[in-house]
């Protein structure tokens, strides 16, 4: 990311294994807002967005693994503490 004057650049995951590459750009979209709306700094906001980017191409989906018709079938509960 560019801002004022400086490029940011996140941090690069080398042994991470890709399941699915959908959601990830939502992903890092999310988690950067997230930090923008928090007040972090630019870096820790480009931190946060390659973070979750990555989570979300690392864990398979739901309806991907499972079809559609299941995907419903037992929710999963996250609790996240911010």
């Amino acid at each position: 990311m560019w801002h004022d004057g400086t490029f940011y650049d996140g941090p690069s995951y080398p042994g991470l294994e890709i399941e699915d590459r959908v959601g990830g750009g939502d992903g890092f979209a999310s988690g950067f807002a997230y930090g923008f709306l928090t007040g972090n700094s630019p870096q820790d906001c480009v931190n946060l967005g390659v973070a979750h980017g990555a989570l979300l191409m690392s864990t398979v989906a739901i309806g991907a693994a499972v079809g559609p018709a299941q995907a419903n079938a037992n929710p999963v509960k996250v609790t996240v503490n911010a």
